[in-house]
C-alpha cells in the first residue's frame, strides 16, 4: 500500500514538473498576437455529435488552454487577414478556428477536422 501511495505521489510530482516545464517553454508573444488574443471567446462550447470544447486563459499572457476529447492543448493566437480567430499548437498540429457563426477544431498534421460546428 505504501508503494502505491509513493508511486501515486511520484507520478503527481512528475506531472507537475512536466506542466511547469511546458509553461517555461512558451515563447513570448508579439504585441499583435496579444491584441488578437483579446478577441478569443472563452468558456464551454457545445459541438456536433454532443462533443464539447472548453477554452480558458493560460497563465502565460496571450495563451489559451483548450480541453477536448480528454486532452488539453496550449494554443497561441495566429494572425489572420480574414478576421477569424485562429489559435494554434504547432507541435501537436492542433488548430482552433472561431468565425462568426461557428468554431472548429482541426488537426493540421492529418489535415482533417476533429470537432466541428461548435456554437
Amino acid at each position: 500500500m505504501k508503494k502505491l501511495i509513493i508511486s501515486t505521489l511520484a507520478l503527481s510530482l512528475l506531472s507537475s514538473v512536466a506542466m511547469a516545464a511546458q509553461k517555461q517553454k512558451l515563447a513570448d508573444l508579439t504585441a499583435e498576437q496579444i491584441e488578437a488574443s483579446q478577441r478569443v471567446a472563452l468558456g464551454d462550447v457545445g459541438c456536433e455529435f454532443n462533443e464539447k470544447v472548453s477554452i480558458t486563459k493560460n497563465e502565460k499572457e496571450g495563451y489559451f488552454d483548450l480541453k477536448a476529447k480528454g486532452k488539453v492543448y496550449t494554443l497561441a493566437p495566429v494572425l489572420t487577414t480574414t478576421g477569424a480567430v485562429r489559435l494554434e499548437n504547432a507541435t501537436d498540429g492542433i488548430v482552433w478556428i472561431q468565425i462568426a457563426n461557428k468554431s472548429m477544431l482541426m488537426d493540421s498534421k492529418k489535415q482533417k477536422r476533429i470537432i466541428d460546428d461548435c456554437k
